[in-house]
């Protein structure tokens, strides 16, 4: 379904707010921005807003502040990068990317600490190995994706990370045991 909703390029946008704005709710929430027909210069491109620090906690409740609005509807009608906010990414990117809609995928938000600063090279290796997974993720999928007529696959979970392959004959986890 993901891979037929990108392909419709009808996603516009991707926001990504933080935790615990809806009451009884703790996950961190996401907003999906979708239109029919894009203006040209949006369409084959998504923007992704990661706005997870753009959230006021007081007293037990969390909620959006003004700024915090304001901040995301310009990123929003500006459809343009800004460093650890948003990030246009062409539909091409996002199918090498295994069609993955995951905003810290393509935009890290800033790293705040009240205690001592983070080192840049230590926030930045940090960065790397995020990215490193995340290519090793789509070169094992790719890996699979030929093995998989061979092995006359029938179904594929992929859940935490532990990839099992269940064919006809047999149960195969790739984590070693069969």
């Amino acid at each position: 379904m993901r891979k037929k909703i990108i392909g419709a390029d009808v996603i516009e946008c991707i926001i990504g707010l933080g935790p615990n704005l809806f009451y009884g709710a703790s996950m961190e929430a996401c907003i999906v921005v979708c239109r029919k027909v894009k203006p040209k210069e949006r369409k084959n491109n998504i923007l992704f807003i990661n706005a997870i620090n753009e959230v006021t906690r007081i007293h037990n409740q969390s909620f959006l502040t003004d700024e915090h609005i304001k901040h995301v509807a310009e990123a929003y009608l500006s459809f343009a990068e800004k460093p650890n906010f948003s990030k246009v990414i062409s539909l091409e990117e996002i199918r090498k990317n295994i069609h993955s809609l995951k905003i810290d995928l393509f935009v890290t938000p800033e790293i705040k600490n009240e205690g001592d600063e983070i080192k840049d090279d230590i926030k930045n290796e940090f960065v790397n190995i995020i990215k490193s997974l995340s290519v090793s993720r789509v070169q094992t999928y790719d890996s699979l994706a030929t093995m998989l007529p061979t092995l006359k696959i029938t179904c594929l979970n992929l859940r935490n990370y532990q990839l099992i392959l269940i064919s006809r004959s047999n149960l195969i986890n790739l984590n070693g045991s069969v």
